[in-house]
């Protein structure tokens, strides 16, 4: 039977790759028959909507959320028992601000032959230096559809 255990729980932070984020440690249950660990989070103490199972694994990596989180870990074992939560951690995850995006204008060159026109999507910094983003071949047709897609982009216009 898998008695109540992970009283300890380590909290490190890291800043990897570039994106923030977070591992959790915790101590590796003494039991010789533990089998994994569960990872429970949620936005209030103790009431926790989400779980992960990492296996027998001691720690975690965490990824960027909102807000304050709550972490609690168990233990299960062979038998399919579950231990009681550990200790409870929480972390105030930072803010990243989201670095606006330029400028930007639509611009359009005449119908070709075909009724179609180019539509080309520009960027600046400084609004005097226009770089081209994104652009398209669409109808200029009355009633055609205003907008296209790129990789990344939807842009529509009146």
């Amino acid at each position: 039977m898998i008695k109540t255990l992970l009283t300890v729980l380590l909290f490190t932070l890291s800043l990897i790759a570039s994106a923030r984020a977070a591992i959790l440690e915790w101590d590796r249950n003494p039991e010789t028959n533990v089998l994994g660990y569960r990872v429970y989070s949620g936005l209030q103490s103790r009431v926790y909507d989400s779980v992960l199972d990492v296996g027998n694994a001691t720690t975690n990596l965490l990824t960027q959320s909102t807000g304050i989180v709550f972490y609690a870990v168990t233990a299960y074992d062979t038998e399919g028992l579950e231990s009681d939560f550990s200790d409870e951690v929480s972390y105030l995850w930072p803010v990243i601000p989201v670095p606006p995006s330029p400028p930007q204008r639509l611009r359009i060159t005449g119908a070709n032959g075909n009724g179609n026109a180019l539509i080309i999507l520009q960027e600046s910094a400084d609004l005097t230096n226009w770089t081209n983003s994104a652009s398209a071949l669409v109808p200029m047709a009355p009633g055609a559809p205003k907008f296209f897609r790129t990789e990344n982009r939807y842009v529509t216009w009146p």
